[in-house]
């Protein structure tokens, strides 16, 4: 995610790491790309403490860093033992380096404690490391507080996001997709599902995060809907500005997407002059989000794929790397040949920034 953050200490920009994951990371090695005053590409991986396997996460997360344009880093290693991390951050340091990256600083974070490796003792810096402060104290994470954005407590507490409900409701909508797909071609479903879609999307309605979700004929239509290539694409555009024109779909296509997607976001706001981001931008991709793991939650297998792999394209066109992985792996757990889903998984692993991509084809 890039994102203009007040940093005035290493410390604060550790606390922001969690809130860029969407979880708190254990026995990580992070690397957090600046590119001047900007945060650019953060990546974690599973910390490292062969030789050969540093050895790849240094040469792998250079290389994506030097690729998003950033020109120095923060490196942040997660331990359980105090020097475990030791060569998996010498070797990454060491790469940077070699590649003129800059290491502004690094941090080994254990437990509730900061450390400096190399500077401790120094600038002020104790042995025995700072406490790192609350939430509340960092004003580098105010943004994300005031939107109501918390990290999930690990990875796995986030894969609950995307986990299918054992609620009736998802029964309900399995039944109801089942009758679509023997009554209704696809197509012929465009005008209702792009309403549906229009509503789903509207995140101004307050009221459906008091109770009121769609129903599940409604949701059923929405999920059907995806196997309309067009249609799953468009929807895909219409939530990533920038990536497809409203002019490549078909003419009746377009003419349901003016009449029933919210203004402000995607095309519309490109015609009216306005930006996508505004002073709500952050919490309308928040609420998005939110919607569309619902969705995913309650999305039969049968159509899952599709739905998670336009939610997959949302976070990745926002940054949220791991929450797009997860959509991504079950995706393709579900069809291994999916192949948006394989696209946009090769594009995440070359880290390859959302741009014009996504086709109509397939």
């Amino acid at each position: 995610m890039t994102t203009t953050i007040r940093i005035t200490d290493p410390v604060d920009l550790v606390k922001v790491v969690p809130y860029q994951l969407g979880y708190h990371p254990e026995r990580s090695i992070v690397l957090v790309g600046l590119r001047r005053k900007q945060v650019g590409l953060v990546q974690r991986l599973d910390l490292p403490t062969l030789p050969r396997d540093c050895a790849a996460a240094a040469e792998l997360m250079s290389r994506h860093l030097r690729g998003d344009g950033c020109t120095a880093a923060v490196l942040v290693v997660y331990e359980n033992v105090e020097g475990e991390g030791a060569l998996a951050r010498e070797t990454v340091a060491a790469r940077l380096h070699d590649d003129r990256v800059q290491v502004v600083d690094h941090v080994v974070v254990r437990g509730d404690r900061a450390f400096f490796p190399g500077q401790s003792g120094r600038d002020g810096r104790p042995v025995a490391g700072v406490v790192l402060p609350p939430d509340d104290q960092v004003p580098a994470v105010a943004d994300y507080v005031a939107h109501g954005r918390q990290p999930a407590s690990s990875r796995e507490a986030l894969d609950e996001r995307l986990a299918p409900s054992d609620d009736r409701l998802r029964e309900r909508v399995r039944v109801a997709s089942m009758r679509l797909g023997a009554m209704r071609p696809v197509r012929g479903s465009r005008p209702k599902a792009m309403a549906d879609w229009g509503a789903f999307l509207d995140v101004r309605d307050e009221a459906w995060f008091t109770g009121r979700v769609p129903s599940a004929a409604a949701t059923a239509r929405m999920c059907h809907s995806l196997r309309d290539l067009q249609v799953r694409d468009l929807i895909s555009a219409w939530l990533c500005p920038g990536t497809l024109d409203l002019g490549v779909f078909d003419a009746d296509l377009q003419a349901l997407a003016i009449q029933h997607l919210p203004p402000g976001r995607g095309w519309s706001a490109e015609s009216e002059g306005r930006e996508t981001g505004g002073a709500d931008g952050g919490l309308d991709s928040d609420r998005l989000v939110e919607r569309l793991c619902w969705l995913a939650r309650h999305t039969p297998d049968l159509h899952a794929p599709a739905v998670l792999t336009v939610l997959a394209a949302l976070t990745w066109h926002l940054g949220e790397g791991t929450l797009t992985r997860i959509a991504l792996d079950r995706a393709l757990a579900l069809e291994p040949g999916y192949r948006l889903a394989l696209l946009l998984e090769r594009m995440v692993d070359l880290a390859i920034r959302p741009g014009q991509v996504l086709s109509s084809t397939g």
